[in-house]
């Protein structure tokens, strides 16, 4: 259950069904020649209502593409009972549903459409909050996972007998190989998560100080966010309506409870159960709230986008909500009918969103001042182009309303190391070891030369007395690093 925000932050989209050939067009050439000329400064007045027109039609079919993939995704996984939902999401399902009825019927006036739209925004709101609790709940029962990890050996009587020596030059040996340099980084950021923590807390202070440094010359949105980060890995993060998920309370009770020192067999697999079944159900919930976000970030660029695309309706957004009609419906589709109805998108999707990622670049250095996009009256369809960009990125619970407030790296530094050394002050020694494990990993590596890690990796290994960790932890390292 290593930090649940890693995979749901950036979590891919399901696997898309498969279907035979037939690519549509995508970009079109007035667009590309209205980029390019964009580029050059020539013909601003002219060009930039054509570019941003052209840019929102393409980003609207990408959106119908992914709406008609996911939302049959979706309702075969609830229809067979694939996808866990509780009586809230199980509502919010069903009022997405409601308005993608809406729009797929023609049913959508421009007033409706404002209203879907704002109802849109606050149900990403509402899951972003959800989301945020369920990775709070995650990052701290990690901690309790990370420890009785730890106690597994010993509990199986499996403990190994480890040669600080040979370990490190094994280690050495892999980590430093030529095939794997793309890999180091990753590998000595996991290693040192693993590897056994002996230090004292104003060591490990120290090295947070010392290797966040790195950070301080960083942008607003970069520090807020590599702070939030910490805390969050660090188990502090502790967000609104945690309350509401009574059964992960409850399981975290009673883990902050467990005395690790005297934990007998009987305590162990107890804890080890409640462990499963609470990571199960976190597991199945951010699930699905990851699979309703797709929903809702896809129909949510439509609804964007519905007031420059609506006139002369597209070809892909007839095909689109065809299949959409096919899921809407109470009883299943099938394969032929599936088949039939995805078959003409076979490769489009994948052709679209690879030009689109060209166009991200250059919108991101966007050549047109403000004052001249206000001045032409395309400030509306500008903003909006920017935010169906946003929200087509892997980053499924991305804000893109979120601001940053400027903040000071030394105040921010300071307040962290403050509220982790009150923590680490009143925690077990086994759990203060998993949150130091945790912030490590976050940070910039400590090391300057093979040398420096090949005495991290032994002295980690030779002041650690407890042979179930270190047993423990050499399995956990040869297994990420030997996959």
């Amino acid at each position: 259950m290593r930090r649940l925000e890693e995979s749901m932050l950036k979590k891919e989209a399901p696997p898309k069904k498969e279907t035979k050939a037939k690519k549509g067009k995508n970009m079109d050439q007035s667009v590309i020649l209205a980029r390019k000329a964009l580029l050059a400064g020539r013909e601003q007045e002219k060009n930039l209502p054509v570019y941003l027109k052209g840019l929102a039609g393409a980003y609207a079919r990408l959106a119908h593409y992914n709406l008609a993939m996911q939302y049959m995704t979706f309702t075969e996984a609830k229809k067979s009972g694939e996808m866990f939902l509780t009586e809230a999401e199980e509502s919010l399902s069903e009022e997405l549903g409601a308005f993608i009825s809406e729009y797929v019927c023609g049913n959508l006036t421009p007033q409706r459409n404002d209203e879907i739209l704002k109802a849109l925004f606050d149900k990403r709101r509402e899951l972003i909050e959800r989301m945020q609790v369920i990775t709070a709940y995650s990052d701290q029962l990690y901690l309790h996972e990370y420890a009785l990890k730890r106690m597994l050996p010993e509990m199986e009587g499996s403990i190994e007998e480890i040669d600080s020596t040979a370990v490190v030059a094994e280690l050495s040996c892999f980590l430093f190989h030529e095939d794997r340099k793309d890999s180091l980084r990753e590998n000595l950021s996991f290693l040192i998560s693993e590897l056994p923590i002996r230090m004292t807390k104003a060591r490990f202070l120290d090295l947070v100080k010392q290797t966040a440094a790195a950070f301080k010359e960083a942008d607003a949105e970069s520090l807020n966010r590599t702070f939030y980060m910490l805390s969050s890995a660090a188990g502090l993060d502790r967000p609104k309506s945690m309350e509401c998920f009574s059964e992960f309370q409850t399981a975290l009770a009673f883990f902050d409870a467990l005395d690790y020192r005297t934990m007998n067999e009987e305590t162990y697999e107890k804890a080890k159960a409640m462990l499963d079944a609470v990571t199960e159900h976190l597991t199945e919930l951010s699930d699905s709230y990851c699979s309703i976000m797709e929903l809702i970030n896809s129909f949510t660029s439509i609804c964007l986008l519905f007031p420059f695309t609506e006139e002369g309706e597209e070809p892909v957004f007839t095909l689109c909500k065809a299949a959409l009609l096919l899921s809407l419906r109470e009883e299943n589709a099938s394969e032929e009918e599936i088949l039939s109805a995805f078959a003409p998108m076979e490769g489009a999707p994948e052709e679209l969103e690879t030009e689109l990622l060209m166009e991200e670049g250059f919108l991101e250095k966007f050549p047109v001042g403000d004052a001249l996009i206000e001045a032409m009256m395309q400030k509306v369809l500008y903003d909006r182009v920017q935010y169906a960009k946003k929200l087509h990125t892997t980053s499924l619970f991305i804000d893109p309303e979120e601001t940053f407030p400027a903040v000071s790296f030394e105040a921010e530094l300071e307040k962290f190391c403050t509220a982790i050394a009150d923590v680490l002050e009143g925690g077990q020694k086994q759990v203060n070891r998993a949150r130091m494990a945790q912030v490590l990993y976050h940070l910039p590596l400590p090391f300057t030369k093979s040398s420096d890690v090949q005495s991290y990796i032994k002295t980690s290994l030779e002041t650690c007395h407890d042979e179930s960790e270190k047993t423990a932890a050499l399995r956990s390292i040869r297994e990420f690093l030997y996959q």
